[in-house]
């Protein structure tokens, strides 16, 4: 009779189909390695990301210190380096709500330009942390945005 009940009860398990605990393990060790390749170059991907958002926050208030120059050339007298604090309002205006510029992500003391009223420099602290400063070369006519997760001395 124990025979019996014993035959009953081994045999329901026999025809279970499952997975077994090797099995589930192999496939956990797969799923490891690939997070363990692919982390790495995500961080690196949301790095990117940040860099770039912030060049093109600074592209965006450079045009805006571009206008405000030229309008206020175009008004008469030569533009040196600007360490006025209505250079925030009157960037703003230009911005139209996209970024708003204050004296702790544009500092005006850092705002330099030509003469001719072109900007050839500034720093820009963007909406994640990053700075960005932007130099003109006139030798090449070019200017260059870098990014770093510090401000310049």
């Amino acid at each position: 009779m124990i025979q019996k009940i014993r035959n009953k009860t081994m045999g329901a398990f026999k025809n279970k189909k499952g997975f077994t605990l090797v099995e589930v393990i192999v496939v956990l060790v797969i799923l490891a390695i690939l997070a363990a390749i692919l982390v790495p170059k995500l961080i690196g991907w949301i790095d990117q990301a940040k860099e770039k958002t912030a060049t093109g926050e600074a592209h965006l208030v450079l045009s805006a210190l571009q206008a405000d120059a030229s309008e206020r050339y175009g008004q008469g007298g030569a533009i040196a380096t600007t360490a006025d604090t209505e250079v925030y309002t009157r960037v703003n205006k230009y911005l139209k709500g996209d970024i708003d510029v204050a004296a702790g992500t544009l500092p005006s003391a850092k705002i330099v330009y030509t003469a001719d009223a072109k900007v050839t420099g500034f720093e820009y602290k963007a909406s994640n942390d990053k700075y960005v400063t932007y130099t003109f070369n006139e030798s090449t006519n070019k200017g260059k945005f870098t990014t770093s997760n510090a401000a310049s001395k």
